[in-house]
């Protein structure tokens, strides 16, 4: 009877021990998904503002060009008169 009951015990430790052990995994695991979720917020925050810094860099360049030419005809017509 001691024997079973010794056994008993030995499985319920065990089993016990598992859980734990699954426990502390699934904890790790949410851990390491919330860390994934956040670095996958930082990049789509910076992608956002690397667009947008873009897209000012091409309105400045464009409007760059534009005064560009508008000095160019100017300094043309200039020199025609």
């Amino acid at each position: 009877m001691s024997k079973i009951r010794d056994e008993t015990m030995k499985c319920r430790q065990v089993e016990l021990k598992h859980n734990q052990e699954l426990i502390q995994l699934r904890k790790e695991q949410r851990i390491k998904d919330s860390q994934i979720r956040s670095l996958e917020a930082d990049k789509r925050q910076k992608e956002l503002i690397l667009r947008r810094k873009q897209e000012e860099v091409s309105a400045d360049t464009d409007e760059c060009v534009q005064l560009l030419l508008c000095t160019t005809v100017i300094i043309c017509l200039t020199f025609l008169i």
